[in-house]
């Protein structure tokens, strides 16, 4: 099968840390996997930040093989694009000459990119499969005949709980739907997703909606490494007493001031020892409310650490360390934080909601993820009862290794198959 996969994520990601969250993590294993699945034939495209996509391909081996197909001209705008940026971030505050001239250039290079197709005819030559991991699909590759289109759908709750998101957000959410047509196909990260996306476009055809559970990455393990240890916690801050770890972007729908709530009520009522919190993640919308949270926690606020991102690297340690993983986001898509906790062997704590009982399955304790007694009461538990931490533990383990990117690639190819014979 001959595939063209978007990677504009990766470029993304590659550019900016912040950009490198759970779909980023996504869309590069599923490219990793295909690059490997004998029955693919796999080239990448990009429909966004071309040059940082070519950049991300030079610094991953493993992909040195496929191809990136997209316009030299296209490349070349964007590399012109990242030289002004980075030439705006040298540059000294107030108006000058300089400043006026970056301006001028940003605004025709705006003005030309609107006028460049995200992709060529040339770029979908001989391909049987676009398929696009995040962004809308292409108007360019609609009514080609033998062509097949797929989206990977990761969730619908910026359209089901709009309250929770910028309206940017909002807005790419209901341009990513909206790009479907009726006979294209999609793959979505979870039965709960699927049933979202059905209800929400009616007129989709179900059998052409597949589910490719995702997977955590394999260098999250059991991960103790007691030499590095005591240098990575004077890193990152972290604390010489066990602790609760969550982490996510610092936004409204993770559920975080709820964490620093209950949190601050267990160390009030002493139910909890010296059991500290750790947060890990990127700055969010509206983390103004976790913050104001913590400005209420007065003395108790020397209990938190909040580490900011921490690359992938040095994840594993902080998660394997962890005395416990609470995870009560609102809803979604999938929730790859808490099956990265498991794999490392860490009892999790998380939502009785949307696709959180399919991932963690009975080897978490689930609650409803706005119940504070529920909340305090298993995070009590987890920490009196060593015997049914052990036991959660390795219900993690066991529960984790049903998951594999392995396992998500041979069902995307599953996909690409009933797509061709559709």
């Amino acid at each position: 099968m001959k595939v063209l996969y978007d990677i504009a994520v990766l470029g993304l990601g590659h550019r900016q840390e912040r950009a490198r969250t759970g779909i980023f993590r996504v869309v590069e294993n599923v490219a990793l996997e295909l690059a490997r699945a004998e029955a693919v034939s796999l080239r990448f495209c990009a429909t966004a930040v071309p040059a940082g996509c070519q950049a991300y391909l030079r610094s991953r081996p493993a992909l040195a093989g496929v191809s990136l197909r997209s316009a030299p001209g296209r490349i070349a705008l964007d590399k012109l694009e990242l030289s002004l940026v980075d030439a705006a971030a040298r540059a000294k505050p107030g108006w000058n000459a300089g400043r006026v001239v970056r301006g001028c250039l940003g605004f025709a290079m705006n003005q030309v990119r609107r006028q460049l197709p995200s992709l060529s005819a040339s770029d979908l030559d001989d391909i049987e499969i676009f398929h696009s991991p995040f962004y809308p699909l292409p108007s360019r590759t609609r009514n080609r005949g033998g062509l097949r289109r797929l989206l990977t759908i990761y969730d619908l709750i910026p359209l089901l709980r709009p309250e929770l998101f910028e309206r940017s957000v909002i807005k790419l959410m209901r341009e990513i739907i909206d790009s479907l047509a009726p006979d294209d196909h999609v793959v979505c990260i979870s039965e709960a997703t699927r049933r979202d996306l059905l209800s929400t476009r009616k007129d989709l055809d179900p059998s052409h909606v597949k589910v490719t559970h995702l997977a955590a990455a394999d260098h999250f393990r059991p991960d103790l490494r007691p030499s590095d240890w005591p240098a990575l916690k004077r890193k990152y801050g972290l604390p010489d007493q066990p602790y609760a770890l969550t982490l996510s972007t610092l936004e409204p729908r993770k559920n975080i001031a709820h964490v620093v709530r209950s949190y601050a009520r267990l160390v009030t009522e002493k139910k909890v020892g010296d059991l500290r919190l750790v947060m890990v993640g990127t700055k969010g919308w509206k983390m103004e409310s976790i913050f104001a949270e913590m400005d209420r926690l007065g003395s108790l606020s020397d209990r938190v650490v909040v580490t900011g991102f921490v690359p992938d690297e040095d994840l594993a340690p902080i998660y394997s360390h962890a005395a416990m993983f609470v995870y009560p986001s609102l809803l979604e898509g999938f929730g790859l934080p808490p099956l990265e906790a498991m794999q490392c062997g860490v009892p999790v704590i998380t939502s009785n909601t949307s696709s959180l009982p399919e991932v963690v399955g009975d080897a978490g304790i689930q609650l409803d993820p706005n119940d504070s007694d529920a909340l305090c009461h298993a995070m009590t538990r987890l920490f009196d009862d060593q015997e049914e931490h052990d036991r959660l533990a390795a219900c993690s383990l066991r529960r984790a290794a049903t998951f594999s990117w392995a396992r998500c690639a041979e069902e995307t190819v599953a996909a690409y198959r009933a797509a061709l014979h559709s």
